[in-house]
C-alpha cells in the first residue's frame, strides 16, 4: 500500500520492549519505508530485437508492469527511444536491492546488452549534509 511516497509494512510479530510486555493489549505497528524512484536505461541485444520482430504486437509495457509488481515495485512509464538508449523505464521500488534484482534478471535473459540504473536524489539534503560535515574535513594540501 502506498501513502504519500511511503510503503506500509505490517509486522506480524512486532518487537515489543520488555517493559511493555506486561500489558496484555494488542499493539499494532505501521512502519513507513520510503520508496526509491529509479530510471532504467537499456540497450536491447540482437536477441531482444529479434524477439520484437518475431512478436511485434506484444504489449511490452504490461509485461514489464507485471514483472515490477511481482518484485514489489510499480511501473510509472516506459519509453522506447531513439538515441544512446533503446528503452527508458521510470518506476518505484522499495529498495535498491529490488531494482538490482530486476536488472540482474533482465540481463540474464539475454534481451539486453546494457542496463543502467539511475536513482532519484535529493540534492538539497545532500548539500545540507555536506555543509554539516564540511568543517570537520581538511584537504591534504591545506
Amino acid at each position: 500500500m502506498n501513502f504519500h511516497g511511503y510503503s506500509r509494512l505490517y509486522l506480524t510479530k512486532p518487537i515489543i520492549p520488555a517493559y511493555l510486555r506486561k500489558f496484555k493489549t494488542e499493539i499494532k505497528f505501521n512502519i513507513y519505508l520510503m520508496e526509491m524512484k529509479f530510471i532504467f536505461l537499456g540497450n536491447y541485444s540482437n536477441a531482444g530485437l529479434q524477439g520484437f520482430m518475431k512478436n511485434p504486437d506484444q504489449d511490452r509495457k504490461s509485461v514489464i508492469s507485471s514483472m515490477m509488481e511481482k518484485a514489489g515495485g510499480t511501473l510509472e512509464n516506459l519509453y522506447l527511444t531513439r538515441g544512446n538508449y533503446d528503452v527508458v523505464v521510470i518506476g518505484d521500488a522499495p529498495d535498491f536491492e529490488t531494482v538490482g534484482a530486476i536488472k540482474m534478471m533482465i540481463l540474464a535473459t539475454g534481451a539486453f546488452d546494457e542496463a543502467v540504473i539511475l536513482e532519484e536524489a535529493n540534492f538539497n539534503k545532500i548539500a545540507k549534509k555536506a555543509s554539516d560535515i564540511a568543517s570537520s574535513y581538511k584537504s591534504p594540501n591545506s
